[in-house]
């Protein structure tokens, strides 16, 4: 596969090697929640701070600057305590370079374990849905004015006033009155009952789907038409789904092939007919050997320009004749051999 085509795919592979093989700065937004602290079986998916840091890294790498993340994640109570897990997560992509622009709560109508009157902690209803932009505010902002205003169409009584740049209080005429709507408040409510979620039974059997109605918000929030949504952790497609609906490019990746090919493939299909599931296999450890081989000779032999196709022709890069002829990909096919160039080629320091 040509990993620079991704648009409009799911991609089946860890995320984190997946990710590596993305140009970087092409992801407008994304929109998962990982498996955070265990809380279910997702098939043998072993999920740890050293695992999120990975993906943190290259989610970065590949989102354009003024593109948003948005990372909706909560907590495992352990020894009666809560992990803290999403603090550090936040923590961590704050240090990366992303700005937290938001705080966001997704709250459920209802709950999985409800507290009990002789237990010592309230009902546990809401997600956090952290919302980061890369090193500057979000390139895109579209706020959704849902909430009605009790006074709409109402100006304020009485003379209305306002400081001038001298700080003297004079009487304006120019009050324009209460809109129907204003924008939501950051605590979104959604019902996450069955029927709610999606329509889609066949997504109902992934063990942990989110509403349709919050990516949706989220995609009309962040982006415009035609950008590029990523969803790293694709489970039952849901971001795909909507994303598609919406008219923006999608791109997930999924680890599991058990939920890709009896859920997200089979539910994508009847919107999406021309979608196809793509595997993606690790990137052999002898490239990356030699990869920052390779960069160091193009910075000697070419000052600060990208190694290119016509220099590669030229065969002024030994190192790709050695990653050929390695034992690890010497079987390999010519196409697949191709592949593995051009991954090199896209690949940036």
């Amino acid at each position: 596969m040509d990993i620079t085509n991704i648009e409009n795919s799911l991609l089946q592979g860890e995320s984190a090697d997946v990710l590596k093989q993305f140009p970087e700065n092409i992801i407008d937004c994304t929109i998962t929640s990982p498996p955070y602290d265990n809380l279910r079986n997702y098939k043998d998916c072993e999920w740890n701070f050293e695992k999120f840091k990975e993906i943190a890294d290259e989610l970065y790498r590949v989102t354009k600057k003024g593109g948003v993340v948005v990372w909706i994640v909560g907590d495992a109570v352990i020894k009666g305590s809560e992990s803290g897990s999403s603090f550090k997560q936040a923590l961590y992509f704050n240090e990366l370079g992303f700005r937290l622009h938001d705080t966001m709560i997704f709250e459920k109508n209802t709950s999985s374990f409800p507290a009990s009157r002789k237990g010592n902690r309230y009902t546990q209803i809401f997600e956090y849905m952290f919302v980061f932009s890369k090193d500057t505010k979000p390139n895109t902002a579209t706020l959704i004015c849902d909430k009605a205003n009790k006074w709409a169409g109402h100006t304020n009584w009485g003379k209305n006033t306002h400081r001038n740049k001298a700080g003297d209080l004079i009487e304006t005429k120019d009050i324009k009155p209460v809109p129907d709507f204003s924008p939501r408040n950051n605590i979104w409510t959604y019902q996450v009952n069955n029927k709610f979620n999606t329509n889609d039974k066949e997504a109902h059997k992934h063990p942990a789907i989110f509403p349709e109605k919050l990516v949706k918000d989220h995609i009309l929030s962040w982006t415009k038409e035609g950008d590029l949504v990523l969803d790293p952790f694709a489970g039952s497609g849901t971001t795909l789904k909507v994303s598609d609906s919406l008219k923006r490019k999608f791109v997930g990746i999924e680890r599991n092939g058990d939920y890709n090919k009896e859920i997200a493939l089979p539910r994508l299909k009847k919107y999406i007919p021309t979608i196809e599931l793509k595997i993606i296999e690790k990137v052999p450890e002898v490239i990356e050997e030699v990869i920052q081989e390779i960069i160091q000779n193009v910075v000697e032999e070419q000052g600060e320009e990208e190694y290119t196709d016509e220099l590669l022709k030229k065969k002024k890069c030994p190192e790709l004749k050695k990653i050929c002829k390695s034992k690890k990909i010497k079987c390999y096919s010519r196409k697949r051999k191709n592949e593995l160039i051009k991954l090199i080629l896209n690949h940036k320091n």
